[in-house]
């Protein structure tokens, strides 16, 4: 940093509340708005402090794309844990359903019976086997 001219430098002016609002990597890095700056020097006045850095633009490109990987990876399993356990739920629910209706249990109607059949596979399915320890304890 020490071979920096002025014009390579952009002067941050940060009050008391501003200041306790950035993102600190170490003492003399932090990022603002995105940007990842290293701090050259620094002047503290009665109105808070001011900062000449240098944006360090290869820092935040891989800041940028590591948030976006994050991003993907995380909201793409969050999107499908919490569509499975909502089908899950739906099918244990259709299931207990039905299963305390006897007028659907007794039905004749072929298209009823078969889709019956399709949610009491898929409900046994899903059930742990041997059962938890916990439900005889």
């Amino acid at each position: 940093m020490l071979g920096l001219s002025e014009n390579e430098l952009i002067k941050l002016d940060f009050d008391a509340s501003e200041l306790k609002n950035l993102n600190w990597k170490n003492k003399h890095e932090f990022e603002h708005q995105g940007k990842m700056y290293d701090i050259v020097r620094f002047e503290q006045n009665n109105d808070g402090t001011i900062f000449w850095c240098w944006l360090d633009k290869e820092e935040t490109a891989l800041n940028n794309q590591l948030k976006e990987l994050l991003h993907i990876a995380l909201s793409g399993n969050k999107k499908r844990q919490t569509k499975e356990y909502e089908l899950d739920h739906f099918f244990k629910s259709l299931y207990f359903l039905s299963n305390s209706n006897k007028k659907i249990q007794g039905t004749t109607d072929p298209k009823v019976h078969a889709n019956l059949e399709i949610i009491t596979y898929l409900v046994y399915r899903s059930i742990s086997s041997p059962p938890p320890d916990h439900l005889f304890a």
